[in-house]
């Protein structure tokens, strides 16, 4: 905490906003430099989703918002303080450490409001705090390094997943004055099996990641049945019939299914497709393909029939799989959660 606290002053503060509207930045100093989240925030590219009480989720593991502070008193020497407040969460898939960078930027401040105490803090429930812990300084101290950082440390929960989440909001306090709390935030944390048997971490669920696969990477044969699966749904076994016969659609947008038996459910379901298509492809080293997959609740047995089953190479389908496993450990996907497939050249 740095700078002198001023004493309260006499006149009212009116009104202590936290709004989330759109800004342009200001220019950035040579020194200090913008971490690379608040600059990614920052940016001329950002979407508007940056300035919502939502915010914007750069990654599974990156969060940020941009938002506007303004404050008012009457009474003798009445003034004014309008900044800029830009905060930045970064989780890790790999451990419970949390890091969080907030920038502050001065737009206007008069009369009595000309060189106000600012304090920024960030209750996170459930979380330990590291070292940083925010900071408190005068305008003109926060005009000349525009900075604070918190750390935190999450907990894993209970239940099959072991997962907890944690709620956090940035809070401003001005001149000791009103306490105006910011939009709330929430990150999960988590020591599941079906991610990793040693490592725990933290992510924001509420980002929907893509799961995406190159044509010209290994497994391609399964590539390619995921490709005709999502943009040729009607050249797909099993054939779609009836009244809308060739309409068939299958999902992109899948959830993510642990359970054993239904997943072996999911298996046979597209195990009788193939057989359909050859009785002998076990014979020849080949598997059953199947998207979506038998380990999404979108899979064969779902009983809509929107999915597709071929025999292909053993060796691509396992490479194919890999990579699903390698996904779904990366961004810590959990039962339940929802994902996205796409295909790349």
């Amino acid at each position: 905490m740095g700078g002198k606290r001023p004493s309260v002053r006499t006149a009212a503060l009116v009104v202590f906003a936290f709004l989330a509207a759109g800004f342009s930045a200001t220019p950035a100093s040579a020194a200090p430099t913008d971490p690379p989240l608040i600059a990614s925030c920052l940016s001329q590219h950002v979407p508007s989703s940056a300035y919502t009480p939502a915010g914007w989720f750069e990654s599974r593991t990156e969060w940020c918002r941009n938002s506007t502070l303004q404050a008012a008193e009457v009474g003798n020497g009445a003034g004014e303080f309008v900044a800029r407040a830009t905060i930045g969460v970064t989780t890790s898939p790999r451990d419970l450490h949390v890091h969080v960078d907030v920038k502050i930027t001065v737009v206007s401040a008069t009369g009595t409001l000309a060189n106000p105490f600012l304090e920024i803090q960030l209750p996170c429930g459930g979380c330990t705090p590291g070292a940083a812990r925010g900071r408190g300084a005068t305008l003109s101290e926060w005009k000349t390094n525009g900075y604070a950082s918190f750390d935190f440390v999450g907990k894993t929960g209970g239940g099959s997943d072991k997962a907890a989440k944690h709620k956090f909001h940035p809070r401003f306090i001005l001149n000791q004055g009103i306490v105006r709390d910011g939009a709330e935030g929430m990150f999960r944390c988590d020591a599941s099996t079906s991610v990793s048997k040693t490592v725990q971490g933290c992510v924001f669920p509420q980002d929907i990641p893509t799961l995406l696969y190159h044509v010209l990477s290994k497994g391609r044969d399964a590539v390619l049945h995921i490709q005709d699966a999502l943009n040729h749904p009607n050249s797909t076994e099993p054939k779609w019939t009836g009244e809308d016969a060739g309409k068939k659609t299958i999902p992109r947008f899948l959830h993510r299914l642990v359970n054993p038996s239904k997943q072996r459910a999911n298996a046979r379901a597209a195990k009788k497709v193939c057989l359909a298509i050859d009785a002998h492809y076990t014979s020849k080293g080949e598997e059953c393909d199947e998207y979506p997959f038998q380990s999404t609740e979108e899979g064969a047995n779902k009983g809509d029939k929107r999915f597709s089953a071929r025999p292909i190479i053993a060796s691509e389908n396992s490479s194919a799989g890999g990579t699903l496993s390698a996904f779904y450990a990366s961004y810590r996907i959990l039962n339940g959660d929802e994902f996205q497939v796409a295909v790349a050249p």
